[in-house]
């Protein structure tokens, strides 16, 4: 008789148990060893998906056979950074597990819902995992990038400028905006020019986005 799974992941290894005394050579052969490999130990490795043919010799001559079934590593795609206090959605393919099919390795740098939805708790790396119904998962290494600070000053005179200044290094494209700029207008370099009485909210993106 044959013991042990019938399923494993490709890259894996699962171990399977043939009864009585095995034959003195290649008592374990797999039909098809570019699906899965198998050692004189019983040890099957999943080489690539598909089914292969098993089977096992005792030292009496007599043989039994097992089909084993290699299942497809799942992927994971999605942005691989986010800034704290902020979400990215990511998706894994295939079914999800019934349970935790998606997590998270490091709480305090992010979390992530059953849904795949990540969020940013304080700046650093963790590691992602995703696993589908088959059991088999793959990860994803998520950064999480501290939000900017602006500091300069907040009031400024029609006609006249003050600057802001953005920590780390501003993004290549539009670093700096104003949400109003009948009120006040800014520069790339976060120079900002009062043209009317009034309120605007300034923007400044840093080159993590």
């Amino acid at each position: 008789t044959i013991t042990g799974p019938t399923a494993v992941c490709d890259g894996l290894t699962i171990t399977l148990t043939g009864s009585g005394t095995p034959a003195a050579a290649n008592p374990w052969v797999s039909s098809n060893t570019g699906v899965a490999t198998i050692t004189n130990a019983g040890v099957v490795t999943g080489v690539n998906p598909g089914t292969t043919v098993i089977t096992y010799t005792n030292n009496n001559g007599c043989s039994n056979t097992v089909t084993i079934t290699v299942n497809a590593q799942p992927t994971i795609t999605g942005p691989t950074a986010v800034c704290d206090g902020l979400t990215i959605t990511l998706t894994g393919s295939g079914t999800p597990a019934a349970a935790n099919p998606w997590t998270s390795s490091n709480t305090g740098v992010a979390t992530v819902t059953n849904a795949g939805v990540v969020t940013g708790v304080n700046p650093g790396t963790t590691v992602i995992t995703y696993t589908n119904n088959n059991g088999c998962s793959n990860t994803v290494t998520i950064t999480v990038n501290a939000q900017p600070t602006i500091t300069g000053t907040l009031t400024v005179c029609v006609g006249s400028t003050t600057t802001l200044t953005g920590s780390g290094t501003p993004a290549a494209a539009n670093p700096w905006v104003s949400s109003n700029t009948g009120v006040a207008t800014v520069t790339n370099a976060g120079v900002l020019t009062g043209v009317a009485a009034g309120t605007t909210t300034i923007t400044y993106t840093n080159n993590n986005g």
